[in-house]
């Protein structure tokens, strides 16, 4: 019997799985965390695990060592062996492959165990699938354990942000306990006194500080040289005067073997990505002198099979193995196997690149910077931007002075760029310019002037990159990346900053003239070229440089256009950067179906981007979807998630973004007078921008603070500027003057929102929105005594914002049409609800026949419940009846 069957054998262990099945027999998944350091035997207790349930349950299993940073390996590997879903193919996304994994195991007759192993290598792809399938199995029979090697993986699963999500029962592996040593000293000798097996199992865990492979170790040590009956006692004679640490123990069974094994251990768990064929054949090291070494380790209780991977062996077990190594022998092997992968394994260039960096001075520099770099280059482009820019680095500081430096240094921005490191990123983009420059080379010149620009944020008019892209051009660069330069360098003279203070992220100037002629110039060369990156660069920048409402119509063709060229070429960076203007043009549309598809797309490809900095951007647009329903719980957790990425990426904006949201959830629970205390002083950045002053007039109106809302409108000035959000300035100040009873700016503002009724106020990045203007025509135009304006302004109101389907504009048109003695008229959606009311369906019954889910029901008739001033759903049909909706 193995020493380690009855450790994995644990009653515990096994009983906290069981207790989840049996929950999971009544459709109530669970998540089951399996956490310990190096060899405590995890892997080993899901093994144990699989045969203990293989009756009980459908039992699927995989690991993420194996598959590597193959994008959903493990779960591919899942849905591969099964055939009801092989022949799907593979899904895009990983809402996808957590859907389909979920439908096969609901067609499972018996609760499902799904064992995941080695969670740490787990990829990003794989990992949102775990936390999807982790929320999702609350109602299902499945219960999930993964094993990891730290306990994190319990606080983020716990950690619910979006759904109720399942429990997650926590397995520490920390040690053996004195019970789990009674019993393993028990297995050699059963007639031993159970009191001397439990003072000699309190000795292994005090001499080896509880880990369990320093114990395992001297217990298979001492079973090959005393008698099983003898065991108990020799543990009890040995002197404790002679403890020793873990690794000590360790090191002590490693030199038991012979120098010969030892050797050939250390170089073969340098070659963790290679089998034991492929390393003999790399190293023409023998098969027998391999296989001895590994039985021998075997027999020292350092392994637990000879037939086991090198990926396989705990970590602390490497370390020793390696550490027989002579430096120069290590370094020889690290060649060798750097040499074979490049030679034989061209899927392996980042792991040669590894070796290789560890033996780079037996090594041509020449190899070692071409390698790096092509390592550097892949790992880029797989998403991988800390080892890219790690071999990108090991790479410039062998060559620093290489002909291909600049381009190395925009590969090397890109990379710090992913890690949320915008401020460094464009140091190192601006390095590469100027070596680009010294060098003569147009087109590098070019790409690091553009990199210098991303992402776009408060440096939009930096003096520094429109002089780099003004000589770029001047160079003469290829006809798309000329394109590009202009695209971006008209952005740059578009939106010009008041101050190079870094906190001065909305105090901007306009300057619209010059930039728009470069835009109508890019885009004409760009439909002429037919790059799609230059058209796309061209379309985006045409997008935002006219901002004014007449130029709607045609903002959204463009917009659309950008997003859709994006998709076919799955560019998930383009995707994120044209699906922000699309939900931005089709708010301000009063479409929202059109909006929320501009939400998945975003949020899809940043997640596939890996890039935190556009996730940040889609995070707040699932924030402007909460506003829109009124939803103050989404909007919180919406908040937080933007909140946490934006500061860990080092957002530029991200103060006064989160100063925005923090005062939609307060507008959303009337807390208007908090609002008003958090209004920074006059001189602050935010106050220069006229939507800074005009929200924080009306908050100040609301809060009952007239004459210093009154004070902040007289500061704007009418018209309003048509580039600097101009409806949603026009908007705020608007409710703002009939708050504070300002007729005169109520009358300098009314013909504009007439002018512009049929638009939504947001702006532009869809951060702020305040609904139909048509709605705040109609308040303005009540106020001063205009009746019939108003009353035109409220049907074109209520007829906007059946497709906008805003919350708060529905409870707005309410109370306007109640004061006003005006007929209900629910939305369409509402009415198709209120119809299925009356014949007696409930929730999900309606979310299925048109074909919704369950909480957007749930949201529409609350609403519907609202604009009736009811409190049920046979309140909500009868009164419909007496007011002829049905």
């Amino acid at each position: 019997m193995s020493v380690l069957e009855s450790f994995v054998g644990c009653d515990a262990h096994v009983l906290t799985v069981q207790e989840a099945l049996d929950t999971a027999r009544r459709a109530r998944g669970s998540t089951v965390v399996l956490h310990g350091e190096p060899g405590t035997g995890k892997t080993h207790l899901l093994h144990h695990l699989e045969a203990t349930f293989a009756h009980d349950a459908a039992v699927v299993s995989a690991s993420c060592a194996a598959t590597g940073d193959i994008p959903f390996g493990p779960w591919q590997t899942i849905l591969d062996g099964n055939r009801r879903t092989r022949s799907a193919g593979q899904a895009a996304t990983p809402r996808d492959i957590a859907d389909r994994l979920l439908a096969s195991w609901a067609a499972m007759p018996t609760p499902v165990l799904v064992l995941l192993d080695d969670a740490d290598d787990i990829d990003a792809s794989s990992l949102q699938v775990l936390e999807l399938l982790h929320h999702s199995i609350a109602t299902e029979a499945v219960v999930l354990v993964v094993s990891t090697r730290t306990d994190r993986l319990v606080g983020d699963l716990a950690t619910d942000t979006t759904t109720a999500a399942t429990g997650v029962r926590s397995v520490g592996l920390s040690g053996l306990t004195e019970d789990d040593l009674v019993t393993l000293l028990q297995t050699y000798d059963p007639a031993a006194d159970p009191h001397e097996a439990h003072q000699a199992a309190c000795r292994l865990i005090d001499e080896c500080d509880g880990h369990p492979l320093a114990i395992l170790c001297r217990l298979r040590r001492w079973e090959h040289q005393v008698a099983a009956t003898d065991l108990v006692r020799t543990v009890l004679s040995a002197p404790p005067s002679n403890r020793r640490s873990p690794r000590q123990w360790l090191q002590h069974a490693v030199n038991e073997l012979d120098l010969e094994h030892r050797h050939t251990l250390g170089r073969w768990v340098l070659a963790p990505t290679l089998t034991r064929a492929e390393f003999c054949d790399a190293t023409a090291t023998p098969r027998s002198e391999l296989d001895d070494a590994l039985i021998a380790a075997t027999e020292q209780g350092l392994m637990i099979s000879p037939w086991v991977t090198p990926s396989e062996i705990p970590a602390t077990i490497r370390l020793l193995f390696t550490a027989v190594l002579p430096p120069d022998q290590a370094a020889q092997t690290h060649l060798v196997l750097s040499r074979y992968l490049l030679g034989h394994r061209h899927d392996a260039l980042i792991d040669a690149a590894h070796h290789l960096e560890r033996a780079s001075h037996l090594a041509p520099v020449d190899v070692v910077v071409d390698t790096m770099t092509r390592a550097g280059t892949l790992a880029l482009a797989t998403g991988a931007h800390h080892e890219a820019e790690r071999l990108f680095r090991i790479a410039d500081e062998l060559a620093p002075l290489a002909h291909d430096r600049p381009r190395r240094l925009l590969h090397t921005a890109e990379a710090v760029r992913g890690q949320g490191r915008p401020t460094e990123a464009r140091a190192l983009a601006r390095h590469a310019a100027e070596l680009a420059w010294d060098h003569g080379e147009a087109d590098l010149l070019a790409e690091a002037a553009l990199a210098m620009t991303l992402p776009v944020d408060w440096r939009v008019g930096d003096a520094a990159t429109q002089r780099f892209l003004e000589e770029a051009l001047d160079a003469r660069p290829s006809p798309p990346l000329r394109v590009r330069a202009q695209a971006a360098l008209a952005l740059q003279r578009f939106q010009v900053p008041r101050s190079n203070d870094a906190h001065h992220q909305w105090a901007w100037q306009f300057r619209p003239e010059s930039a728009a002629a470069l835009t109508h110039d890019a885009l004409e060369q760009a439909r002429r070229l037919g790059d799609d990156d230059a058209l796309v660069a061209a379309l985006l920048a045409w997008r935002s440089v006219h901002r004014r409402p007449g130029d709607l119509t045609k903002r959204r063709e463009i917009s659309n256009e950008a997003l859709s060229i994006a998709v076919r070429r799955r560019d998930t960076s383009a995707m994120v950067q044209a699906a922000i203007p699309v939900a931005v043009d089709e708010l301000e549309s009063a479409h929202r179906d059109g909006f929320e598809h501009a939400v998945v797309v975003a949020r899809w490809a940043a997640d596939q981007s890996t890039n935190p900095l556009l996730s940040w951007r889609a995070h707040l647009l699932e924030a402007t979807k909460a506003l829109l329903d009124a939803d103050v719980d989404a909007l919180q957790r919406a908040k937080a998630s933007a909140v946490r990425i934006g500061r860990e990426a080092q957002a530029q904006g991200r103060e006064a973004t989160e100063l925005t949201l923090d005062r939609h959830v307060l507008a959303l629970t009337d807390g208007w007078s908090v609002v008003a205390t958090m209004l920074p002083e006059p001189d602050w950045p935010l106050m220069h921008h006229p939507l800074g002053v005009a929200g924080a007039a009306e908050a100040l109106a609301r809060a009952g603070r007239v004459d210093h809302a009154q004070r902040l409108l007289n500061r704007l000035r009418w018209p309003a500027n048509p580039h600097a959000s101009m409806l949603l300035v026009t908007t705020l100040a608007g409710r703002a003057a009939v708050m504070c009873r300002d007729s005169v700016t109520a009358a300098q503002i009314l013909p504009t929102l007439v002018d512009y009724a049929d638009h939504v106020a947001v702006d532009p990045e869809a951060i702020w929105v305040e609904g139909p203007v048509a709605l705040a025509a109609a308040q303005v135009a009540r106020f001063l005594g205009d009746t019939t304006v108003a009353d035109s302004m409220t049907d074109r109101a209520i007829l906007m914002n059946t497709g906008l389907d805003c919350a708060r504009t529905s409870g707005l048109l309410v109370a306007r049409q109640r004061l006003a003695g005006s007929p209900i008229v629910p939305p369409e959606r509402e009415q198709a609800v209120l119809r299925l009311l009356a014949d007696g369906l409930g929730n999900a019954q309606i979310a299925q026949a048109l074909n919704v889910s369950v909480s957007t029901i749930r949201r529409e008739t609350s609403s519907l419940y609202h604009r009736l001033s009811v409190g049920n759903r046979a309140s909500a049909v009868t009164r419909a009846h007496a007011l002829g909706l049905l």
